[in-house]
């Protein structure tokens, strides 16, 4: 499923929470256009790269659970829905520090662009 035509610049294993108890293990994977979840059984979710406000990264879940060990990914699109990923704190560094980069480019690219009227 992760041959969408994207080569991933990030491959690693998360778990997608889907309730206050219930996690999925899967394959989490940053391409060029969105972040992607393929889950064991398989569930997925996509959240696209131009639809995310918010990123956000910790040890509590929304659901005020606290991770022992692990860390959380969570994403809020334009929409206000959240997604939230169960990562490993290495895992969780490396996808901090490509998410930062990403971030950087689209700042960048905002100040580069040329608004008639503004």
């Amino acid at each position: 499923k992760l041959a969408s035509g994207h080569d991933p610049m990030l491959l690693t294993r998360a778990e997608l929470v889907v309730g206050r108890h219930r996690r999925v293990p899967g394959v989490l994977a940053l391409t060029s256009v969105a972040i992607r979840f393929d889950g064991l059984f398989g569930e997925s979710a996509v959240v696209a790269t131009s639809r995310i406000q918010k990123i956000e990264t910790g040890q509590r879940l929304s659901s005020g659970r606290l991770l022992y060990r692990l860390e959380i990914l969570r994403l809020t699109t334009a929409g206000e829905e959240q997604t939230e990923f169960v990562l490993t704190r290495d895992s969780a560094a490396a996808w901090r520090s490509h998410l930062g980069l990403w971030a950087v480019k689209e700042r960048q690219a905002d100040a580069d662009r040329v608004v008639p009227g503004r």
